[in-house]
């Protein structure tokens, strides 16, 4: 009697969303019985390097505040840094896969496209993450890998990515 509705509400939609990037992500891999793992690998590299490279821009260059009252530490400059390191990784993943490891053919314009696309799909999902703990007052969202945020801070961009990439598979 004492649960609230946005309680509620927040409880059933982080499990529908859950489920539903998680079912993405076995989705992209039954694609293609050849493909299939590469293509989840391109899926999560989709969602964590480019927070990495957001990281590395961000240090070096970061002047201006992205989102303040939601992630204090996010920069324009690490946003566009890890935009366009993704769709640089994109690219190096696409030609090793495609040159070195299988004789695929990879339109790369495609791919760099592809890795900025889930770069600011990722940030999405980060925010929403954030903006969740910030409403509700929560530092971590475990203390599993301490200094991380919790698993949950490891696979929030990947909630929104995993889809993402499902549909434009």
């Amino acid at each position: 009697k004492d649960l609230k509705f946005d309680k509620l509400a927040i409880m059933l939609c982080s499990t529908i969303l859950v489920t539903y990037s998680m079912n993405s992500l076995l989705g992209i891999h039954n694609m293609s019985k050849k493909h299939g793992l590469f293509l989840v690998v391109l899926t999560l590299c989709g969602a964590w390097l480019a927070d990495t490279g957001a990281y590395f821009s961000g240090t070096f260059f970061g002047r201006h505040k992205l989102c303040p009252n939601i992630s204090p530490k996010k920069t324009v400059e690490g946003f566009i840094g890890g935009t366009i390191t993704n769709g640089l990784i994109f690219i190096l993943v696409g030609l090793l896969y495609g040159k070195v490891i299988t004789d695929l053919p990879m339109d790369y314009f495609l791919l760099f496209v592809f890795g900025m696309c889930c770069s600011v799909v990722g940030l999405l999902g980060d925010l929403s993450a954030s903006l969740i703990k910030r409403q509700y007052s929560i530092k971590d969202y475990g203390n599993i890998m301490p200094g991380h945020g919790g698993v949950m801070d490891r696979f929030d961009s990947v909630l929104f990515v995993a889809p993402f990439m499902a549909m434009m598979l």
